[in-house]
């Protein structure tokens, strides 16, 4: 809130306006920051979704893998078959 005392002269006009300029500028550049930023996650989430999609791929491969493991054991008689 603006003081009631304060003598308006045209330093104090002159001040007050650099800094509204100044703090225009600050919010104008960091509003131009935004869409940069929310491109960077953008590209942060597909590389992620990517790592996850291979992943598990490589985990139904090993499932794949250890089911013919397990089914080639226990006709082996492996695991413990007393057949």
């Amino acid at each position: 809130m603006p003081e009631q005392n304060v003598q308006w002269t045209d330093e104090i006009i002159r001040q007050r306006g650099v800094r509204a300029v100044v703090a225009a500028m600050r919010l104008k550049k960091q509003c131009q920051e935004l869409p940069r930023e929310h491109r960077r996650y953008l590209e942060e989430i597909v590389h992620s979704a990517d790592d996850l999609n291979i992943v598990n791929a490589l985990h139904q491969s090993v499932r794949r893998l250890y089911k013919v493991e397990r089914s080639k054991k226990s006709r082996e008689g492996g695991y413990g078959s007393l057949y």
